[in-house]
């Protein structure tokens, strides 16, 4: 499955333990969705095992999900750019779209150890996110509402001030063809370094 290797650790993230707290976002532009069931997700963030987090699209609505624990909300805009941020703050799962709460649901907490990655979930090809990202981050911690406010205000590539950035890939990546699925490659999502806003 097409997927950029993070390097991260859910116990780095904060996803592991009593009190786990953590943020993943990223602006996103998905080219399409999926009509919907577990198997054909678009997943923006995943993890190699099996019982795995998975954050992106489930059908048309956003998604994040920490294995039977889930959350569906709002509505995908296809080749259109919004800013899409997953929190889990004290035992509850939030999506935020273009620094909006568009759901939050009372949830358990994430225990698989595999890495974290980005662009797909579980190394299932019918998973995989299909679109462009940009800005894309992950926090060790509860990031504030009005911080992701303002990652949405400064747009792309507005820096890493706020606390407990674990890992950010500024460039714009874009997914490539079904022929590019061999889990050794890395990445397989390609930078392109020409895009403005």
């Amino acid at each position: 499955a097409q997927h950029i290797l993070t390097g991260l650790m859910p116990e780095d993230a904060g996803l592991l333990g009593d009190g786990a707290e953590y943020t993943m976002m990223a602006w996103t532009r998905f080219a399409t969705t999926a009509p919907g069931g577990d198997d054909e997700d678009g997943m923006i963030f995943g993890q190699f095992g099996e019982n795995v987090l998975h954050h992106g699209a489930r059908g048309d609505q956003y998604h994040m999900g920490h294995w039977d624990n889930d959350l569906t909300a709002g509505s995908v805009e296809l080749d259109e750019w919004h800013h899409v941020a997953w929190r889990y703050k004290e035992g509850n799962l939030e999506i935020f779209v273009d620094g909006e709460s568009i759901g939050t649901d009372a949830k358990l907490g994430f225990p698989d150890p595999s890495e974290i990655i980005i662009g797909a979930t579980r190394s299932d090809q019918d998973r995989d996110f299909s679109g462009d990202l940009d800005d894309v981050r992950v926090y060790d911690g509860a990031v504030s509402k009005a911080e992701i406010a303002a990652v949405v205000a400064f747009k792309p590539r507005s820096g890493g001030s706020i606390a407990g950035l674990l890992g950010y890939w500024p460039e714009e990546y874009v997914t490539t063809d079904s022929d590019h699925r061999e889990l050794g490659v890395l990445p397989v999502l390609t930078a392109n370094s020409g895009f403005t806003w």
